[in-house]
């Protein structure tokens, strides 16, 4: 699910944040209170079309209740 805003995210539990990129993806994830910020492995393909299921490993792996991905501006 997409929301526009932060109204519908839950309030606890883990986050993951993506910086897409087309060859690596930085991912960190935040512990369940969201005080604290855990850089991880960044996601290297070949295929960018692999990054959407790499990052669906990644949350499984993790538990997070959501994902986070920044927007490219350049």
């Amino acid at each position: 699910m997409i929301l526009p805003d932060f109204k519908g995210f839950p309030r606890s539990g883990r986050i993951i944040g993506i910086d897409w990129g087309a060859t690596r993806t930085g991912v960190a994830v935040s512990d369940a209170t969201r005080e604290f910020l855990f850089v991880r492995p960044q996601i290297v393909v070949k295929n960018p079309n692999d990054i959407p299921a790499k990052i669906v490993d990644v949350a499984i792996t993790e538990q997070a209740v959501g994902i986070i991905i920044g927007l490219p501006l350049r």
